[in-house]
């Protein structure tokens, strides 16, 4: 299981109700939060059995969350993955989404844990974006910013880099015009975390 942490009491419950081996919390810089330095120690305490890693990043740079979560959801081959967006910030929540979004085939399980039990399940969904559109787009987030240089780096038809740039622009992705063309934050995270094949 996948899950930040702020105060133990969310993933404890989590935690609880699940057949867990190992347990990946989310939890700010060390030192950075006392109350989720000990909500960890908690965590560490009540579930001695079961292996417990701890990503520290801080809790707004969802790039660096989301990359390391992704790495995480790859190391483990034929696990049962599950993603607990329940405790912390929004922004870690958001950040492990966006990962598991990123590894749809990897991951059984998103979802919110109700104080009065049961679980919401969050439905995976997987962002459609073909070879050549990854390519553009991670040639913008590389400093390409014209389409131009997308037509010379990708060694496709101009009319072609035209449409992965519309195609991306739609997508929320892109922006800019065709002399400046620029990554969105979620295009840079995209980037980042989409694999090719």
């Amino acid at each position: 299981m996948i899950s930040a942490i702020y105060t133990s009491e969310n993933v404890v419950r989590a935690v609880s109700r699940s057949a867990v081996d190992t347990l990946i919390l989310i939890g700010d810089r060390k030192g950075a939060s006392t109350e989720v330095d000990q909500s960890i120690e908690k965590v560490r305490d009540k579930f001695a059995g079961i292996e417990i890693s701890v990503i520290r990043e801080s809790p707004y740079d969802m790039e660096q969350i989301a990359s390391r979560v992704a790495d995480v959801i790859d190391k483990f081959e034929d696990a049962d993955i599950s993603v607990n967006l329940t405790p912390g910030r929004k922004t870690q929540s958001f950040a492990q989404m966006f990962a598991a979004y990123s590894r749809p085939s990897k991951v059984d399980e998103l979802f919110y844990q109700r104080e009065e039990g049961g679980r919401t399940q969050v439905p995976s969904l997987s962002i459609d974006m073909n070879e050549n559109e990854l390519q553009a787009l991670r040639g913008v987030v590389d400093g390409e910013s014209t389409t131009q240089e997308l037509h010379s780096a990708l060694d496709v038809s101009q009319p072609m880099v035209y449409s992965y740039v519309n195609s991306l622009r739609d997508s929320g992705y892109m922006e800019g015009d065709n002399q400046n063309l620029n990554a969105t934050g979620a295009g840079r995270l995209i980037s980042l975390l989409l694999q090719t094949d």
